[in-house]
């Protein structure tokens, strides 16, 4: 099961309805905002408490949900999120560092992670569970000025975890989104594959324990050729 979050004062309602830079500098502000940010783990923690209390019906069928097999993924600034709730502890400008990460939660997934220039140094020492981390060779932000190369830096200041990293020959920003607003690109059929099968392979490795997963993320994922500009990945290096 698959729970879509809606963050009050960080969705579409910013932007739909305005000229393109008015809608731009909707999202910058939204972005800029601290409690923009602290609300994001805050909603995904309110999410998890309501799956779990239950009963969940879908279509009139009961729903069983193993309260050990929680993740939590996100594009943009929903990588954000998804890292907050991992356990990262973060410092909003104007803020007192915080953690709002969610012990229930065993695995995350970040796509297009923002830089985190202004983080402490020992941000993500808080780390604990696995993470998945996905960007691309022209992944360039949307709304805040991130060079590709930044893309990496969670996946790099994360050491007390296992950690995946993927990054996309010719992936830009919008790929991990899906169907694209405006006319497709000839790389994205075969990055949206990859992308499908490695999120799934994370995902089975981690909750399911499933070793075929594992050995293809170590073996035949850095191995997959065409689409794939480079594949790492670590163990934690210390407690």
């Amino acid at each position: 099961m698959a729970v879509h979050l809606q963050h009050a004062a960080g969705d579409v309602r910013i932007w739909q309805g305005k000229p393109p830079t008015e809608g731009q500098r909707a999202m910058q502000r939204a972005a800029a905002d601290p409690q923009t940010a602290l609300d994001r783990p805050l909603d995904v923690r309110f999410a998890i408490d309501q799956i779990l209390a239950g009963p969940l019906n879908v279509r009139s069928r009961p729903l069983s949900i193993d309260p050990g097999g929680l993740a939590v993924a996100g594009h943009s600034f929903g990588a954000f999120t998804a890292l907050a709730s991992a356990g990262i502890t973060f410092n909003p400008r104007g803020v007192s560092p915080i953690n709002y990460g969610d012990t229930r939660l065993v695995a995350s997934i970040a796509l297009s992670a923002t830089a985190f220039r202004n983080q402490r140094p020992d941000a993500f020492d808080t780390i604990h569970i696995p993470t998945l981390h996905m960007t691309g060779t022209k992944d360039r932000g949307a709304v805040v000025d991130t060079r590709p190369e930044e893309r990496r830096n969670a996946y790099d200041r994360i050491h007390n975890a296992q950690k995946y990293l993927v990054i996309l020959g010719g992936g830009d920003h919008m790929v991990f989104g899906g169907l694209r607003r405006g006319a497709a690109k000839a790389t994205d059929e075969r990055h949206w594959a990859i992308i499908r099968s490695t999120t799934t392979a994370f995902l089975d490795s981690v909750l399911n324990r499933d070793a075929a997963a594992t050995a293809w993320l170590t073996d035949a994922l850095p191995k997959i050729g065409g689409g794939i500009s480079s594949a790492e990945q670590a163990e934690p290096t210390t407690d």
